[in-house]
């Protein structure tokens, strides 16, 4: 798998202007790959063609003032035509299509985000993608 990672700019808080990676929660009834297709096509309207695991990490998810304990999952993927993407409107205030060289780990809004990204930039290769190249969550 060779192109570009896709990085997200976040267009709400928390983390608003800075970035992130495709991704969210696995529903009940779904599998990480289905999940990451599912956020994949939400998040910036691609279809996702081919999955390859990254990793995953533990983590703790604050919403609401209580603490989950959940597990990051990353993928690098490969999607159709991905000069196409758009961005959520309301969620994503733009999509970036950057080389490897370009990913500065400093800028995504949260840790476990670039824990994936930073996975991705070692490996050198592959579609970004929550997480992907990496889906997260």
């Amino acid at each position: 798998m060779e192109g570009p990672m896709v990085v997200l700019v976040r267009g709400k808080e928390p983390g608003r202007g800075q970035w992130d990676l495709p991704g969210g929660f696995v529903d009940p009834g779904e599998t990480a790959e289905e999940a990451l297709a599912r956020e994949v096509r939400e998040e910036i309207g691609l279809e996702v063609t081919t999955t390859r695991y990254l990793g995953s990490w533990p983590n703790v998810y604050e919403y609401m003032g209580v603490r989950y304990r959940t597990l990051d999952m990353g993928f690098v993927c490969e999607v159709a035509n991905v000069e196409q993407a758009r961005p959520m409107e309301g969620e994503i205030a733009e999509v970036l299509l950057l080389k490897p060289q370009e990913i500065d780990l400093g800028r995504f809004a949260f840790g476990s985000v670039g824990r994936v990204a930073a996975k991705y930039v070692e490996q050198g290769s592959g579609i970004g993608g929550q997480g992907p190249g990496g889906c997260e969550r």
